[in-house]
């Protein structure tokens, strides 16, 4: 699943093999199976919060992996010296969130910036106007949208979706365009539990997004 932010990670067979690598790399994010074989995460963890061979990942933060979902559960890991958790079996969004929350979801996995910049022969003046009619106009025609289906519209609903896709695919979301897609296909069949359910994705999606536009807007 890491693999679809453009994450590859180093995995281990067990506690005791984790810690060996540990000690050898240092990590942006480091996620502990509760349930690992020879020596769990949370010994694990404790291993390598407190000996100074493991010294080059003490301050990385530590993820539980864990199907135990209670909150003494979750008191319990943290109190090992993890910092966070996430629940099995691992739902997208929130690893997703839980990348942008420790800064490691880099913005090409929400936005390709180079690629905008390479189609306008890095016209950084023009990017910046781009992005700024973004700010301007897409809440309005995600608003729009919005009200297209409660109406059950669908043509509009598709006259707007198809306009969100443009939109998405000029300011470099993959995520954004391919849910916009979706709905813009949609047939007067369809279900409203799934439409539904494609519009709260394409909410997702521009919010993360315009969160990630404006962190870059105020860093450039």
């Amino acid at each position: 699943m890491l693999l679809q932010f453009n994450i590859s990670p180093d995995i281990a067979e067990n506690g005791l093999q984790a810690l060996k690598m540990i000690e050898e790399k240092q990590y942006d994010l480091i996620f502990m199976d509760i349930q690992m074989p020879e020596m769990d995460g949370m010994e694990a963890t404790k291993y390598l919060k407190n000996n100074k061979k493991y010294s080059k990942n003490r301050n990385t933060p530590v993820i539980a992996l864990t199907a135990y979902a209670m909150k003494e559960d979750r008191e319990l890991f943290l109190s090992s010296g993890m910092d966070d958790f996430l629940p099995k079996p691992v739902d997208f969004s929130q690893l997703e969130n839980l990348l942008l929350k420790y800064n490691i979801l880099i913005n090409n996995s929400i936005f390709d910036k180079e690629d905008v910049l390479k189609r306008l022969n890095y016209n950084k003046e023009f990017y910046d106007h781009l992005i700024n009619l973004f700010f301007e106009h897409t809440p309005k025609q995600i608003e729009a949208l919005e009200k297209t289906i409660q109406l059950r519209d669908i043509p509009e609903i598709q006259r707007h979706a198809h306009s969100l896709k443009a939109v998405a695919a000029t300011v470099g979301s993959e995520n954004l365009r391919i849910e916009a897609e979706k709905l813009e296909r949609i047939q007067s069949n369809e279900s409203d539990e799934e439409i539904s359910k494609i519009f709260n994705n394409i909410k997702y999606h521009y919010n993360i997004l315009l969160d990630a536009l404006k962190k870059d807007a105020r860093s450039s």
